[in-house]
């Protein structure tokens, strides 16, 4: 017997197909996968990110299926660069609003990513922070901005402030970053 699992996390499916016995299980197998490729509903998708392998090294599906972090390193004036057409680089707002589960945080971003908005910083650092457009600046081109719990990401950029609040409050909503962080991804929101 064989099996494969084709993963698609931008959808947050995995399909495990078997073929057991006949002349040839591995080419049933594949007969299997390729069958599911070409059906829409399981097609691979960029979500709302570029469909540019230079610029986005990966997706991640935020549960509302409208808000995409688009893994890259980009600069905050280049930000836009990675949202395909018809989406938007979410405001740190919508980023809370679409990522919240009552009042509980859904998803942890697994990447860095910028927001649209030129995010300043209140508190004295990690996890006694917060991210808002009023406080102090992060200097030219380096606002706060959404970071996954861990300092580096896999694109190795980097924030030096992790599980930052947004607006008045200090409760983790996974901003951060803040002066010297230079380079992210970026969320991109359904228009």
């Amino acid at each position: 017997m064989r099996s494969k699992i084709c993963v698609y996390p931008e959808l947050d499916i995995a399909y495990l197909s078997f073929a057991n016995g006949g002349p040839d299980a591995g080419t049933a197998n594949e007969n299997v996968v390729t069958w599911m490729a070409s059906q829409p509903a399981y097609a691979r998708t960029t979500g709302g990110c570029k469909d540019d392998p230079d610029l986005v090294a990966g997706v991640q599906r935020f549960w509302d299926n409208e808000m995409f972090g688009c893994a890259g390193s980009v600069t905050y004036p280049d930000r836009a660069d990675l949202c395909k057409t018809g989406y938007h680089v979410c405001s740190a707002a919508e980023f809370v609003d679409k990522n919240g589960y009552g009042s509980t945080n859904a998803e942890a971003p697994k990447h860095h990513y910028w927001t649209d908005d030129n995010l300043k910083y209140t508190g004295v650092g990690s996890g006694s922070c917060s991210a808002a457009p009023t406080g102090m600046s992060c200097g030219a081109n380096t606002p706060m901005r959404v970071c996954s719990p861990d300092g580096v990401d896999p694109e190795g950029n980097q924030c030096n402030w992790v599980n930052c609040g947004h607006g008045d409050s200090t409760q983790n909503r996974y901003f951060g970053g803040c002066a010297g962080n230079t380079t992210a991804g970026t969320l991109c929101c359904k228009s």
